[in-house]
């Protein structure tokens, strides 16, 4: 993994920005660049992210998948952004499991955790003088 952040505020010890690129298991390669410059220094764009897996056979991105023969939209949840989750979550509630679930597991978040907190060092470590 490696790792470049900006910092908005000099004095902060975290960056408002993350830029992470990552080789994976599949030797995929994931872009993950999340910001809160975007938000602090500018009128109208909000925070942002992005995510990109950049494969031997395609490219996704803002749900879509991308390969030599053309691109698809990826399926996405309809919706308010939470509905799906929380009719997931009171399933597995009822039901005592989570087998058969889509939704993450803890292991997936403490996975997903420390990788975010890896970024964040190495973009710390990698922070110009």
């Amino acid at each position: 993994m490696y790792a470049e952040g900006q910092w908005v505020e000099e004095e902060f010890e975290y960056p408002g920005h993350v830029i992470s690129i990552s080789r994976l298991k599949s030797k995929a390669l994931a872009l993950i660049e999340m910001s809160f410059v975007f938000g602090q220094k500018t009128k109208e764009l909000p925070g942002s992210s992005r995510m990109e897996i950049i494969g031997s056979e395609g490219v996704i991105t803002n749900n879509l998948l991308y390969t030599r023969s053309g691109h698809i939209r990826l399926p996405q949840a309809s919706g308010k952004r939470f509905d799906r989750a929380y009719r997931e979550f009171v399933a597995c509630v009822r039901s005592g499991s989570m087998d058969r679930s889509p939704l993450a597991t803890a292991f997936d978040g403490a996975k997903a955790t420390e990788a975010s907190l890896q970024a964040l060092q190495v973009a710390i470590r990698n922070r110009p003088d």
